[in-house]
C-alpha cells in the first residue's frame, strides 16, 4: 500500500471508531473505554442493550478491574507484545480514554485535524504538523477532534533512554514540537505505521532506527518551535530555560548555583520561579527526582543506596519517606509492583 492509500486509510473509521461513531449518533454522548471492552467482548447487536442493568454492571466491573490491574498506572507489560520495545498505533476517535498515567514514553503526531490535551489541569490544542513527547509517570488526557489522524508511538522507558537523541533536553513534563507541513517527518511516520502492521522481518530494529531518526531530524531542524507543555501558563522564554537547565542538573543545581548561572539574585529567583510556576524550585526538584527513581527502580537492578546517589539524595531514609508520600507505596513495593519479569 502506498503512503496516500495508507493515510487514507488512517483518515477511515476502524470497527471500534465505528461502533463509537454509532453511539455518539445515537446518544450524543462518546463511548467511555468501558463500553467499548463491552461491545468489544459480547458484541450486542443494539446499542441500546448497553443501558440494560446487566450491561452496566458489567461495564462497573470492567472498570474496577481494570482499575485494580493498574493502580492508577498503565504499565509496559499490559501495553507491549512480548520482546516489543515500540510500538505504534493510531489513537481512537469517538472513544474516550480518561486521564492517565503511564510507565513508558508516548509520543503524539498530529497528521491531520486537532487533538486537545489535558496535561494536569492544563489544556493544550495540537495541529496538524504537530506531536507531544509525553515522559512517563505524567498524567494526560487526549482527546482527537473528528477528522484526526494521530499516530502515538509508544516506546519503553529504557530503550527511550538508550537512545541519546542528540539535542532532546532532559524533561520532566510534556514536550511540544511544530513541525508543519514537512513531507519527510509525514512519510516516515506512515512508514513507522506501515513497519509494524505488516511485521516485515527486522520491522523492530527498522523501527527503533526509523524513530531515533525522525527525533534527530526533528532536533535539527525544529527544535526552536520547541515547548514545554507543563501543567501550568509559563509563557516567560527564560523560565523555560531557567527551567530546563534544572532539569539537565537536578542531581547538583542548588538555587545559589542556578542563580549565579543566571545572573539574579538569590532571593528574586526563588520568589521569581514560584511566582512563574506556581512551584517552588525544591518542590519541583523533589517531584523530578522522584521520577528518575520510579523509573530506576523499574528498570534497573540498582540497590535504594544507589539509587539515592544516583538522584541526588543523601538520605535514604528521607528518600524512602518522600517516595511512599507521593506513590503510596515504599520503593521496595513499587519494585515488585512494577518490574518488568525476566
Amino acid at each position: 500500500m502506498g503512503r496516500k492509500e495508507l493515510f487514507q486509510s488512517l483518515l477511515e473509521l476502524d470497527s471500534s471508531e465505528r461502533v463509537g461513531f454509532d453511539y455518539m449518533s445515537k446518544y450524543g454522548a462518546t463511548m467511555d473505554y468501558a463500553q467499548m471492552l463491552y461491545v468489544m467482548r459480547t458484541a450486542p447487536t443494539d446499542l441500546s442493550q448497553l443501558t440494560a442493568p446487566s450491561a452496566l454492571t458489567r461495564q462497573q466491573e470492567i472498570r474496577q478491574n481494570f482499575h485494580r490491574a493498574y493502580s492508577g498506572i498503565l504499565t509496559e507489560e499490559g501495553f507491549f507484545k512480548a520482546e516489543k520495545v515500540i510500538e505504534v498505533e493510531k489513537l481512537l476517535r469517538y472513544i474516550d480514554i480518561p486521564a492517565h498515567k503511564h510507565n513508558f514514553v508516548e509520543c503524539a503526531f498530529i497528521l491531520n485535524g486537532k487533538c486537545s490535551h489535558l496535561v494536569g489541569d492544563y489544556p493544550y490544542i495540537h495541529d496538524t504538523g504537530s506531536c507531544a513527547i509525553i515522559p512517563a509517570y505524567v498524567e494526560h488526557y487526549l482527546q482527537p477532534s473528528p477528522d484526526c489522524v494521530c499516530l502515538t508511538i509508544k516506546i519503553r522507558s529504557t530503550e527511550f533512554s538508550h537512545m541519546e537523541i542528540p539535542g532532546l533536553p532532559v524533561f520532566q513534563h510534556p514536550l511540544g514540537f511544530q513541525y508543519g507541513d514537512d513531507e519527510y517527518i509525514h512519510d516516515t511516520l506512515l512508514a513507522l505505521y506501515d513497519q509494524q502492521e505488516n511485521e516485515r522481518s527486522f520491522s523492530e530494529q527498522i523501527m527503533i532506527l526509523m524513530f531515533r531518526t525522525l527525533m534527530t531530524y526533528i532536533m535539527q531542524n525544529y527544535r526552536d518551535t520547541l515547548q514545554h507543555l507543563i501543567p501550568f501558563a509559563v509563557k516567560n522564554v527564560q523560565v523555560m530555560e531557567i527551567m530546563n537547565y534544572v532539569f539537565e542538573n537536578y542531581r547538583t543545581v542548588t538555587l545559589h548555583s542556578l542563580a549565579e548561572r543566571f545572573h539574579f539574585n538569590q532571593s528574586y529567583l526563588s520568589h521569581y520561579i514560584r511566582q512563574q510556576t506556581g512551584k517552588s524550585l525544591s518542590q519541583t526538584l523533589k517531584e523530578f527526582k522522584l521520577r528518575q527513581a520510579a523509573r530506576l527502580l523499574t528498570d534497573t537492578q540498582l540497590q535504594l543506596n544507589e539509587i539515592c546517589d544516583a538522584i541526588g539524595y543523601q538520605d535514604s531514609s528521607q528518600f524512602i519517606h518522600s517516595f511512599k508520600k507521593v506513590y503510596g507505596v515504599t520503593p521496595t513495593q513499587y519494585r515488585k509492583l512494577n518490574r518488568v519479569p525476566g
